[in-house]
């Protein structure tokens, strides 16, 4: 298992994937009927237009969250992140956990976060993921210390890309309610982080408690 490394570099423009307008293709995807502003854009990819995967909001509208039958999974979000609706992030963890194979996510919103956990905590698990954050402090990934669940967990088989215009990288934050609860991210690949706002930073480990 190679070690997570960080890899400087100089900063390029963040790049947001096109919107795509797409009609609803059903090759994998029969049985299902898809929340609104979901499609399958391909036969191999699976894309979400200002719509955040979480429990209630699950595109697949059924007990499912295993997304591996895509080979990639693109999620743009425009809104700021906020729980009343539950919008802006581009997943939203919950207790029932999800599989990705690529999952790229790009955010504009203010408090946008890539990917983002509060008190239900829940599992993440991918092969690749790529992050792109435009929005005023919006996080790569950002697992929440309201955690009053076991565990938050973000476990990456290959490599993690993100880019932070005004946010941390990647912040896994301990529990202020539940003081054996853990949050973790785990890269088993390469780590390639930027950020670029005042306040951001590449890894961030909250300790203390309240």
């Amino acid at each position: 298992m190679k070690s997570s490394r960080l890899i400087q570099k100089t900063p390029i423009p963040a790049k947001l994937a096109l919107c795509i307008a797409s009609a609803l293709a059903l090759s994998g995807l029969s049985g299902h009927v898809l929340a609104a502003g979901c499609s399958q854009s391909s036969s191999t990819q699976f894309f979400c237009d200002d719509t955040t995967i979480y429990y209630f909001g699950n595109p697949l509208n059924g007990g499912s969250r295993d997304y591996t039958t895509f080979d990639e999974v693109l999620i743009n979000t425009s809104q700021n992140g906020i729980t009343t609706p539950l919008q802006g992030w581009g997943v939203y963890l919950d207790s029932t956990g999800y599989k990705f194979k690529d999952l790229v996510i790009n955010t504009t919103g203010s408090e946008a976060d890539g990917i983002h956990s509060k008190n239900a905590g829940g599992r993440l698990e991918a092969e690749n993921i790529k992050i792109t954050t435009t929005g005023t402090s919006s996080d790569g990934i950002n697992l929440g210390r309201e955690l009053n669940s076991a565990y938050s967990v973000v476990e990456v088989s290959g490599n993690v890309s993100v880019d932070a215009s005004d946010g941390m990288g990647l912040r896994a934050n301990i529990s202020r309610v539940n003081t054996s609860a853990k949050s973790s991210i785990i890269i088993h690949g390469d780590a390639d982080v930027v950020t670029r706002g005042n306040g951001g930073c590449k890894f961030w480990l909250w300790y203390l408690r309240w």
